[in-house]
């Protein structure tokens, strides 16, 4: 009755209205005549606006209410899902995508007549129920065959809620790691814990061919297990790839190599250069190559990955069919990208003995491979990579791959690169995911990657409508992290931000904040901690980053320019504490950044709201801000509230508060914490809750603001 009684009218409606209107039904109510209570009812229902959240939308909310805020953003512009469902013509390219084993090569092996190094036994001690513990709490992603997702695995190994259950089982898995990394085991034995389900994604959506990326879901213990194994050996798996190959766990290893390639191709005396695009690279690595040169490259690592990768595993289909993974490493597998990245060093060294380092340098992200310098030595490079990559399971593709040249080589590079089937461009090409190329180039990308975002942003507010602090956690954790890699890999591009932080002022944050002033933008833009909501002004920031990267990366820069094959234990140490002390550095000029604008905000207020603002930058205070809206704890605030806190935090205009108190008086947030007659006094202390640190392994994130 309750609720028939307390419709409102309209949304609009008057406090004499509403009196009118609840008058009215109970008179309805006291003479019986309920059929006419509820037709009214049902008349003032149909006038409410439906909702008109779309089903991505939708789960856009639900993954964000769970914390898994990459799937949430993947659906924020309602485009379908990359992963494409089991067709004949898919499963036929799944099958392709992964050949029968190939014949291993003595020239491409690294030693036949010496042994391998011995490992000793207390390379592996450290390898604990507490890194397996650390491990589960950052693995993330689907669940293998068996169906145990990552969060039951994370609070099996994780949770203090078990007793010392978990405890057992972190030391159960950490004795099973300990015995693939020591010893050959039975493969039968694991058979179901190598076993994945296999995906394809779908690598051009909007091309008229099919193209496809097969991925194989492995068990989420597998990639625990995976996951501490190549975090304990991270500075021997960085040492065995070698210094030319920026995959293998640099700091910084992508962002350093964009770097590297700029200052060489800028450089006068470089002509060209090439961006070179492999065939099915991981899928196509030589696994019997790979596994024997191992043994000699990073005997760590070795035994470990015989474990996983000496026979053929299962991948299943949806349908329950399955091919087999012969060849090459398992994208999805943890060991993956750091096994791939070792068992090309051969590859990569015998490529720096065929050329003139002064006029061929050459750079590896994985298997993508670049080279820069002069036109004939990038031919004689291109060449040598085609005759022996192959032994080692790398089949360049000349079609696919790019030629750079400066506009007055145009001709000869025409001439030298005529009898292939390399594109020759003098504008410029992507790069690592930064352009590279002409100025007209760079901001022609930068530009078509603003607008990209400038729509992301315009599908985040229309959902922030009704789910304000959803969308907010997403920018801040998620989405506002995308335009950071170009920031701090491409100079001289602030300015093309404009359009990005226009959509962020005048459509993103009113529908967070409403009715802010230029100098409380300013305040949005300081990190929570210093009193802001970590919405950074991007045109502001542009600079700041890349001269930070720059900063950060530069010993391994100058060790890629080096182009040395290999370097002593000595010399890796002093870049690695190079590159700590770079990173300490870097972390501390951009504190010092973040407290000079936030004291340039502190100086143009006043008095009072000068005290208020520093109440903001306390410790703890920002705590609701930072926190992922996760439902299971209760961390969520619905759109109501969530304005309100806002709208208090910073003194804002509060929606829907009337302007006159019933008792006469002007009203305001203060005014109706403290009336006893028209204010919110039972509202002024509410009841207390806890903001303690949660649990390890019970799912709360924070988005580092």
């Amino acid at each position: 009755m309750g609720p028939l009684l307390l419709q409102r009218p309209g949304r609009r409606s008057k406090s004499d209205e509403l009196r009118a209107a609840l008058e009215r039904r109970l008179d309805l109510w006291r003479k019986g005549e309920l059929e006419a209570l509820v037709s009214e009812c049902r008349v003032i229902q149909a006038r409410i606006p439906k909702n008109t959240a779309t089903n991505h939308q939708r789960g856009f909310v639900r993954m964000m209410l769970q914390g898994r805020v990459g799937a949430a953003l993947r659906l924020l512009n309602g485009t379908p899902s990359a992963a494409l469902d089991s067709t004949p013509e898919v499963i036929a390219l799944l099958k392709e995508k992964h050949p029968a084993a190939a014949e291993v090569s003595e020239e491409h092996l690294v030693s036949m007549t010496t042994l391998p190094p011995r490992v000793e036994p207390a390379t592996f001690e450290s390898l604990d129920a507490s890194s397996i513990t650390r491990s589960a709490a950052e693995t993330k992603g689907g669940a293998g065959p068996s169906g145990m997702s990552d969060h039951l695995w994370a609070r099996m190994l994780c949770s203090k809620n078990l007793g010392n259950a978990s405890e057992k089982l972190a030391h159960e898995v950490a004795l099973l790691t300990h015995r693939l990394c020591t010893s050959l085991v039975d493969p039968a034995s694991i058979n179901a814990l190598l076993s994945c389900k296999l995906i394809a994604l779908d690598k051009a959506p909007s091309a008229q061919q099919l193209k496809i990326r097969p991925i194989g879901v492995g068990e989420v213990l597998r990639r625990i297990v995976g996951r501490a194994v190549t975090q304990h050996l991270k500075g021997d798996i960085i040492s065995a790839a070698g210094p030319l190959q920026t995959a293998s766990g640099h700091q910084g290893g992508v962002e350093a190599a964009v770097h590297t390639m700029n200052n060489l191709f800028f450089h006068a005396d470089t002509q060209a250069a090439i961006l070179v695009d492999a065939r099915n690279a991981f899928n196509s690595l030589n696994r019997k190559t790979a596994l024997l040169n191992l043994r000699f490259l990073c005997p760590s690592l070795a035994v470990f990955a015989i474990n996983l990768y000496r026979t053929p595993v299962q991948m299943f289909l949806i349908g329950g069919s399955y091919t087999l993974s012969m060849e090459g490493t398992t994208q999805g597998c943890n060991a993956a990208m750091p096994i791939y990245c070792i068992c090309l060093r051969p590859m990569i060294d015998r490529l720096a003995n065929t050329v003139d380092p002064t006029e061929c340098q050459q750079i590896f992200y994985a298997d993508d491979g670049s080279a820069v310098g002069k036109l004939r030595a990038l031919r004689g490079w291109l060449d040598a990579l085609i005759s022996f990559g192959p032994g080692f399971g790398y089949f360049p593709e000349p079609a696919k791959s790019w030629l750079i040249v400066k506009e007055e080589h145009l001709d000869k590079a025409k001439e030298v690169f005529g009898d292939t089937a390399v594109n020759i461009t003098t504008e410029g090409h992507r790069y690592l995911g930064a352009p590279l190329g002409t100025d007209d180039f760079r901001d022609k990308f930068v530009s078509e990657a603003v607008q990209g975002w400038v729509s992301d942003i315009m599908a985040l507010s229309k959902i922030a409508e009704a789910e304000p602090q959803a969308c907010y956690s997403a920018f801040c954790v998620g989405l506002s992290k995308r335009w950071l890699f170009l920031m701090r890999t491409t100079p001289h591009i602030a300015s093309l931000f404009q359009p990005l932080e226009v959509a962020i002022r005048t459509v993103l944050l009113p529908s967070i904040a409403a009715h802010f002033s230029p100098l409380q933008r300013e305040m949005f833009a300081l990190p929570a901690r210093h009193g802001g909501l970590a919405i950074h002004d991007p045109t502001k920031i542009a600079d700041e980053e890349y001269k930070n990267s720059r900063l950060a990366t530069e010993p391994l820069i100058q060790l890629i320019s080096e182009q040395k094959t290999k370097i002593d234990c000595v010399r890796e140490l002093a870049v690695a504490e190079q590159l700590s002390s770079k990173k300490t550095e870097v972390l501390s000029n951009k504190r010092k950044w973040q407290v000079n604008q936030r004291s340039a905000v502190a100086a143009q207020l006043s008095p009072a709201q000068h005290r208020q603002f520093e109440e903001l930058c306390n410790r703890g205070t920002s705590t609701w801000l930072t926190s992922l809206p996760l439902q299971e704890h209760g961390f969520t605030l619905n759109k109501l509230e969530f304005r309100d806190a806002i709208a208090i935090r910073y003194d804002l205009p509060i929606e829907g508060l009337p302007r006159t108190c019933a008792c006469g008086k002007a009203n305001n947030l203060e005014h109706c914490l403290s009336c006893p007659r028209g204010g919110c006094v039972s509202e002024a202390q509410p009841a207390p809750r806890s903001y303690s640190k949660p649990p390890r392994g019970s799912g709360v994130q924070g988005c580092n603001c």
